[in-house]
């Protein structure tokens, strides 16, 4: 598959990289629109001390669940998928206090890759951070919903859309 990569501040490069297979409690999803956000415009301009290069850029997607596996329940191929890149880990100080934005695993374990055919999400974006369905909006739509209003939120759905949250 094609996937672009940040090389260096200011380079990007097209490589062919091979389709991500997951392993149990994992999704690939297949990208369908991928945003560019405020961390990869500064990694782009200046790098990141997160993100050491080479790396595979682009952290905000939606997308199409590429194959839901026997090891994830409640999750169907074909599904359109809106998530994030990171998961906190539930078990750190932070987290015991509903500070899930100051967990050490959320920049440390960043999914990062958006700007690619396919994407592996890990095993705790799909348990926590992965709102699947039919939804009644484009890809666009859905990549920009989850990523001015989702960023781990239930969102409302029409009568007609099937949405799932998990939240355990």
């Amino acid at each position: 598959m094609k996937s672009f990569f940040l090389v260096e501040p200011g380079r990007i490069e097209l490589r062919e990289t091979p389709i991500p297979h997951p392993q149990d409690g994992e999704l690939p999803i297949e990208v369908a629109t991928a945003l560019t956000c405020g961390t990869d415009f500064k990694a782009h301009r200046r790098g990141h001390p997160k993100m050491p290069m080479p790396i595979p850029f682009g952290q905000e997607l939606s997308g199409i669940i590429a194959d839901a596996g026997k090891s994830v329940n409640g999750w169907h191929e074909g599904d359109a998928s809106m998530d994030v890149h990171t998961a906190p880990c539930g078990d750190c100080y932070f987290c015991g206090r509903q500070l899930e934005i100051l967990c050490d695993a959320t920049m440390g374990s960043m999914l990062l890759g958006a700007y690619a055919e396919y994407i592996k999400l890990p095993r705790r974006v799909v348990g926590l951070k992965l709102i699947s369905g039919r939804f009644p909006l484009t890809d666009l739509q859905q990549a920009f919903v989850w990523r001015w209003m989702g960023r781990g939120a239930i969102i409302p759905s029409s009568h007609d859309a099937r949405m799932r949250a998990v939240t355990d």
